[in-house]
Formats: C-alpha cells, sequence, structure tokens
C-alpha cells in the first residue's frame, strides 16, 4: 500500500507532509487497517526513493497524533484506536418516540430566565440611543494593542499558569485603589480589592456570600436589572422601595424592611432615573445598616461621567461602621468587551470573598489586567477620562436641545447632569412599551421606564443612550423619534 502512495516532488508541500497525509488517509479509510505492522522507515523510504529523514519526520507527527504506534523493538503499528474515533461521540440508536414533553425550569430557572428579558430582546445591534455604549470610535484601540503585544511577548510565563490569585493581579488592583481614593473617595487598600469579570460577576459573587433564601433586600425601583437577577440568581425576598427626587426612600424602606439583610442603591446616580441620593439620605441609610447589622451594596457603574462640577464622593467613603459592598466597572469608561469590574468588601470579608471568587472561575483573564495596568500608570486612562468627558457633554446638550425642540410638549427630561443616558418622561396614557417596539423599527432603540418597575409603574417614559452615537445620528434620532411618537398622540 505504501509503495503506491503519491508524492509530487514538482508540489510546494514538503514530501514528509505528502507522506504524512497519504498515512494518514489510507489509516481513516481503512485502506491499512488498525493493528497491521508497517514497513521499516529505510524500507519505506528505499520504496518511495525518498530519504529516510523524510518519512521519520512523518512517521513522528503521526505517532504524536495517535495514528500510529510503536512497540516491540520499535516496530510501527496502525493505532487499534485512531484519534477520529476517540473524538467522535458513539451515535445512539433504539429512540424511536421521544416524549412529546419537554423537560421544564424549575420555578427558580423560570425567575432567572426573564430577570433581564429586555437585553435579550434587543439583541446585539447598536441602534441609535442604544443605552450604556461608550463611544466606541474615540477608544485608543492603537495604544491598548500595543499594550497588549506587549504582554503577550514578553510577560513572564508565571503570568500565565494557575497560580495566579483569585482576588486580580495585585499592581492593577493598586492602581486602582490609587484612581478610587482621588476620584471618588473611596477609602480602601489593593487588599480590598477583588477583580471580577465585569460588575454583574460582582453582584453574584455578593449575593453568594451575603444573602439565604428568603432574605429581604430592598431593591430601588425602579431599579436596575442585573442586580436584580443575581439577588433573585439566590432566591431573595425583593422589597421595592421608591426612588424620588432625593434617591431611595429610606424611610419607607424601614417600615417595610426593617430587618432586611441587604440594601442595593446607586447614591451617585441612581439607574433609570439619574437622580442623586441626598446627604442625609446617605447618613440616615447608614444609620439603618449599622443598627440593623445589614450590608449596603454601592452599585457606582457611571459616576465618573459628572458634567457638572466635581464627581460626587462615594457612600462607602462615609461609612464608618464596613456596612458598604462596593461595586464598579471599567467597561463603562473603556469598551463593554473588556469585562473588567471589581468589588471592594472590608478587611475581614477579604478572604472569604476572594475564595468563592476563585470557585467561580479561578481567576479573571490575565492580559486584559496587565495592559490595564499599564494604560492606567502611563495615563493614558486619564487622558481618555477627561475627553469621554467633555465629548458626552457635548452630546448631552445636543440631544437635550433636540428633545427639547422637536418633543418639548410630549417629553419631559429627568435629571442629567451626569452619566450616560436620560430619561424622558411620556404623558401617563403614552404606553412607552408600544412606542419602545414602534421606534425599534425605524433603528430607534429607547427602553421603556415602565420595564424597570418591580412593583405598579408609577411613571411611563423613555430610556435614550447618547454617549455612543455621533452628533449627526442624535438629530436624525431625535426626529425619528418624533415622528414616532406622533402616533401615539
Amino acid at each position: 500500500m505504501i509503495s503506491i502512495l503519491p508524492l509530487d516532488r514538482a508540489q510546494p508541500t514538503p514530501l514528509y507532509l505528502q507522506l504524512y497525509e497519504g498515512v494518514r488517509r489510507a489509516i481513516i479509510n481503512r485502506q491499512l487497517t488498525p493493528g497491521s505492522s508497517l514497513p521499516s522507515t529505510r524500507d519505506i523510504a528505499a520504496l518511495l526513493d525518498i530519504s529516510r529523514n523524510t518519512v521519520v519526520n512523518a512517521f513522528q507527527q503521526l505517532i504524536a497524533e495517535g495514528y500510529l504506534e510503536t512497540r516491540e523493538k520499535s516496530s510501527t503499528f496502525v493505532n487499534r484506536d485512531l484519534p477520529e474515533t476517540l473524538l467522535s461521540a458513539p451515535k445512539i440508536s433504539g429512540i424511536a418516540h421521544p416524549s412529546p414533553e419537554k423537560p421544564a425550569l424549575s420555578k427558580h430557572g423560570q425567575m432567572m430566565a426573564t430577570a433581564k428579558a429586555h437585553q435579550a430582546r434587543k439583541g446585539n445591534k447598536h441602534n441609535i440611543f442604544t443605552n450604556g455604549v461608550p463611544a466606541l470610535d474615540l477608544f485608543p484601540f492603537d495604544i491598548w494593542t500595543r499594550l497588549i503585544a506587549r504582554h503577550y511577548r514578553y510577560a513572564p510565563l508565571s503570568l500565565f499558569d494557575e497560580t495566579v490569585s483569585p482576588q486580580g493581579y495585585l499592581p492593577l488592583r493598586e492602581a486602582l485603589a490609587n484612581h478610587l481614593r482621588t476620584a471618588r473617595a473611596v477609602k480602601c487598600d489593593a487588599e480590598q480589592i477583588i477583580i471580577t469579570s465585569g460588575s454583574q460577576q460582582a453582584f453574584f459573587l455578593a449575593a453568594a456570600m451575603l444573602l439565604d433564601p428568603g432574605d429581604k433586600v430592598w431593591m430601588e425601583d425602579p431599579g436596575c436589572m442585573g442586580p436584580r437577577a443575581a439577588f433573585i440568581s439566590h432566591r431573595a425576598d425583593l422589597v421595592t422601595i421608591p426612588v424620588d427626587e432625593e434617591g431611595l426612600n429610606i424611610e419607607v424602606g424601614i417600615e417595610l424592611a426593617p430587618n432586611a439583610r441587604v440594601a442595593y442603591v446607586n447614591p451617585s446616580r441612581q439607574y433609570p432615573l439619574g437622580v442623586t441620593l441626598s446627604l442625609a439620605r446617605r447618613l440616615k441609610l447608614l444609620e439603618w445598616a449599622a443598627r440593623a447589622n445589614a450590608w449596603i451594596i454601592e452599585d457606582d457603574y457611571d459616576s465618573e461621567f459628572r458634567y457638572s462640577g466635581r464627581p460626587l464622593a462615594s457612600l462607602q467613603g462615609l461609612d464608618t461602621t464596613g456596612r458598604v459592598i462596593y461595586i464598579g466597572t471599567m467597561s463603562k469608561i473603556m469598551f463593554p468587551a473588556l469585562r473588567i469590574g471589581y468589588i471592594i468588601v472590608p478587611r475581614e470579608l477579604v478572604a472569604a470573598f476572594t475564595a468563592a471568587r476563585g470557585a467561580m472561575d479561578k481567576y479573571p483573564p490575565m492580559i486584559n489586567q496587565l495592559a490595564l495596568h499599564e494604560f492606567m500608570t502611563e495615563g493614558h486612562f486619564n487622558r481618555h477620562l477627561r475627553r469621554m468627558r467633555a465629548v458626552y457633554d457635548e452630546r448631552r446638550g445636543l440631544c437635550e436641545d433636540a428633545l427639547n425642540a422637536e418633543l418639548g410638549g410630549l417629553i419631559q427630561l429627568g435629571t442629567s447632569d451626569a452619566g450616560m443616558h436620560i430619561c424622558g418622561y411620556l404623558p401617563p396614557h403614552m404606553d412607552d412599551f408600544a412606542v419602545a417596539e414602534a421606534a425599534e423599527q425605524h433603528g430607534i432603540e429607547v427602553l421603556p421606564l415602565s420595564e424597570f418597575y418591580l412593583g405598579p409603574t408609577q411613571q411611563h417614559g423613555l430610556i435614550l443612550g447618547y454617549t455612543g452615537i455621533s452628533p449627526d445620528y442624535i438629530r436624525v434620532g431625535v426626529q425619528t423619534l418624533a415622528k414616532v411618537l406622533e402616533q401615539f398622540v
């Protein structure tokens, strides 16, 4: 069989690869049967009029891939267990009539599947006014690519094995601690920071460590769906607390669930309404947590984008009793696919949270952490942040002006002195779900405010993201939205 293998010296493919492929194909097609003995490499070289090294190279590759095996004083045989057989699942026969009933999800699974339904429905496309998307075209990907390439080329191999800490790359945590102490008045050091795969993993981590089934959680209403999904996943009892112009209503929370285990809050910029938790309520919330032996989860998702004055200090920075768990993300400042978030916990919880973080997926991906560390320490991060504040402030102003000019009688704009979106309130008779669905048919992606209520809907409105679209598209988007809303007047 081997003596008739076609070898073409005129082809650019090396002879040893031609021989390798010819023998491999003959084995797969059973022209060379499993267990059969092959001639020696010297004899094959003579038969094919090629060098013995060519045959040796081909056979070494076939042995390495499992097609051939050596035994009995270096004799070579076709392997009885071929790689294709080992890599293919056996066919299953005998199931003639599958059950008409599909396996059902648990009640808990059904709750999880619907917890973030609006994101699944919207899909992955970015339309005009897509919420929470930064200006990706303005990110310095040339610098980022250079940093990534540098670390793939020069980083020590120890950073690529399983000795990496579940807590994350220490120099990155030090850079984050320095930034957060200055920009957000967070009281922490690197040892209190745990790097996560985005802020959503941080919420799941906090829920796993702080909640037992049935524990009560204060939830802002309307409120963010991501944290809500994390609490639902751990079977918490969500207690809806209304949000007004001063943020979370602490008095209502104490009245409804004085012994709640956790309070979830966006103190610097509430999502989706955009209001700020007043200082009086911040202090009252901290007093309640200390008295009730409760935890506060502070979600600080985009508060560094403040357009009037300096960014507000964090709630965690006011905490004197160690009751605040602080969660943040780099995805809003940089780009969503980065998937780097972080959670800051009191010192006494660091060991437990780190162990749980390791149980989730051992440790966060390393290369992005290395690159982000240098992106921050070389000054690129702060430069990009300053630039984006200016760009987003311009786009926010343009969006507000266009909405007031085109839709001043139909939409009342909420607080928009910070963040990445505007909440526009609709008249009570307008169905914001129907408006959002109609707008999507025209390439406009606005989120209905009523979807964010866990309790009864108190207001109808639209959530419009403006950071990821150019000024020209903002104008076009508002004009298109005006035409859509004419159908509902």
